[in-house]
């Protein structure tokens, strides 16, 4: 038998409005345990086998498990066995209809290019990697707009110097490819612009170099309108809409690419369903 031990408020409160009780530990003041029992939702306090009480600098974090001997406790019944489980999220569903996939997709990316404020050394090495984006632009490399300002100090959600490049989902594996190979020592936030852009920054993003903490607490969860930039360019989400392949053009040119890979050994080809 198995709970999971927490000292964390956020998961004490998922516990205690997601479960019919929340429970407490008699031997370690403050560590609340998860169950799952039937009856209305009460307050209660399980004890247990005193060996697995540790210290409060040595208590385990957040949903690791701990084998426990546990019997359930109330005013009404003071041996009752008490049922715990081990809470799994259920992995999600990979997304797989056409249309929904192709209406959700971003347009628009972001690149946050990070510096040292200390660093001379880091600073300059950001603003040469600027021009010379701004320099490939100009002669049509790809398209990337990098923001007219630099951040010498910390701003929004970025802990440290930083400038953004804005990029359509046309030029964007050109532009990750440059940055790639270009970018040095230095980090690069990469993050898709959509209507949820606490999301976007906290799991949807990904980073070349070593990732920095960044502060999301300040980003709406859910915005009315896409933060669309640079729409006098007609691209990403100012795309025209006669440009937009329709649905009938991707399954053709879908079936036009499993036959030209039907007999290449090393392909693997797309269920019949």
């Amino acid at each position: 038998m198995c709970c999971l031990v927490t000292n964390s408020k956020a998961i004490q409160d998922f516990l205690s409005t997601s479960f019919n009780c929340k429970l407490s530990c008699f031997h370690c003041p403050g560590t609340w345990l998860g169950c799952q029992t039937r009856g209305p939702r009460t307050t209660q306090q399980v004890a247990c086998s005193q060996k697995f009480c540790l210290p409060s600098d040595k208590r385990p974090g957040i949903w690791q498990t701990w084998p426990l001997n546990l019997r359930f406790r109330s005013d009404h019944d003071q041996d009752t066995p008490l049922i715990m489980t081990q809470i799994n999220p259920a992995a999600p569903t990979p997304q797989e209809d056409l249309q929904t996939v192709v209406q959700s997709r971003t347009r628009e990316w972001h690149f946050h290019i990070y510096f040292l404020l200390q660093s001379p050394t880091e600073k300059a090495a950001a603003l040469a990697l600027r021009d010379a984006v701004l320099r490939l632009r100009r002669d049509g490399a790809f398209v990337a707009v990098p923001l007219h300002r630099v951040n010498e100090y910390p701003i929004g959600p970025h802990p440290a110097g930083s400038y953004e490049i804005w990029v359509p989902d046309s030029s964007f594996s050109d532009v990750f490819f440059y940055l790639a190979t270009n970018r040095g020592d230095l980090s690069v936030l990469i993050h898709p612009l959509t209507e949820q852009q606490r999301r976007d920054h906290e799991s949807r993003n990904g980073w070349l170099g070593k990732p920095w903490p960044i502060y999301l607490d300040g980003l709406p969860r859910e915005s009315d309108e896409v933060p669309l930039q640079y729409p006098e360019l007609r691209l990403g989400w100012s795309s025209a809409a006669e440009d937009e392949i329709s649905l009938d053009e991707r399954r053709k040119r879908g079936a036009e690419v499993e036959a030209l890979l039907a007999k290449d050994p090393d392909a693997a080809p797309a269920p019949k369903d």
